[in-house]
């Protein structure tokens, strides 16, 4: 008797071990968890342990090992591609280079994680000359991609994405306090967002542009010259043969907020502007007649009269 009492006692302790392991892995960062076993980084340390330590040396000390060999460099054939994506490149009918970079998610997941650690940073003091440089690493290589990202890529865009939000949205306010700048990185992501061919990329970015936007608090950004020069060019997107439902209610917040930087631009292209809503194909719309007057109301400031 008492062996079974000992042998149920052992029992239930295991299945309590089992349940607060389950328990604290639950509690790891989204998104964040995705380095390879290769690279033999330890667990990241979620916010509620930096509480329970010295945050500056447990953060350090990570740092070092994810950024000693920033970035990581392997090309691959692809022929090694795997059958899912070799497909998905077919039906997209464009000739694939002879390789690709093995390591472009590692690398933009390690630049995302750096970038939430700094967000994590409340105090006014300098960052060490050793993050600086880290920060300046990260920066170049995240422009260089940029600047010749390509549509094989593009199975890496919600990785990109997810940096991007977290740099620009996160992070920034306290890399602009540490004089790190920013402007060449936001206009490489207008650029992209722009010049792409590929509607995809191009929706993804303007997501992020728009956060951007629409965030009062981002003022570092948006006292950037390329920021304001972007914000003056949305009207030119309304004389388009097509334009997304969320874009047109996107212009009509940045009309109320950045009024005199996009009034220009509206009162020169007025006229076209008004006949195109008469043509152009919204998409995503469930009332195309609502939608159009969304495009004619964005000049209610300028004549006082709002159409219904």
């Amino acid at each position: 008797m008492a062996k079974g009492h000992k042998y149920l006692k052992r029992l239930k302790s295991e299945k309590m071990k089992t349940k607060l392991k389950a328990k604290k892995a639950k509690h790891l960062p989204k998104d964040l968890n995705i380095m390879d076993p290769s690279f033999k980084i330890k667990t990241i340390v979620i916010r509620e342990q930096l509480k329970q330590h010295d945050k500056k040396n447990l953060i350090s000390s990570y740092i070092k090992k994810l950024l000693s060999k920033f970035p990581y460099h392997k090309l691959g054939k692809i022929g090694n591609f795997p059958s899912s994506i070799k497909n998905k490149k077919r039906q997209q009918n464009f000739t694939m280079e002879n390789s690709y970079d093995c390591c472009l998610e590692y690398n933009l997941g390690i630049c995302q994680i750096y970038a939430w650690f700094t967000s994590l940073e409340n105090d006014d003091k300098m960052m060490s000359k050793l993050n600086k440089n880290y920060c300046t690493s990260i920066i170049k290589y995240l422009n260089e991609k940029l600047k010749n990202w390509s549509d094989i890529d593009n199975i890496m865009l919600s990785q990109l994405t997810k940096l991007l939000r977290t740099l620009f949205l996160k992070a920034s306010k306290i890399w602009y306090k540490n004089h790190l700048d920013l402007s060449e990185t936001l206009q490489l992501v207008i650029n992209a967002c722009c010049n792409q061919p590929k509607r995809e990329i191009e929706l993804q970015l303007f997501s992020v542009i728009s956060e951007i936007m629409l965030d009062h608090t981002l003022q570092e950004l948006h006292r950037e010259n390329v920021f304001k020069k972007f914000i003056s060019t949305l009207p030119s997107l309304l004389l388009k043969s097509k334009i997304h439902e969320n874009t047109i209610q996107i212009i009509n917040k940045i009309v109320l907020r950045y009024r005199n930087w996009i009034q220009k631009e509206l009162l020169t292209n007025y006229k076209n502007i008004i006949e195109n809503a008469k043509k152009i194909e919204i998409i995503g719309s469930e009332d195309h007649k609502q939608s159009r007057l969304m495009i004619h109301n964005l000049f209610y400031f300028l004549d006082t009269e709002i159409f219904y």
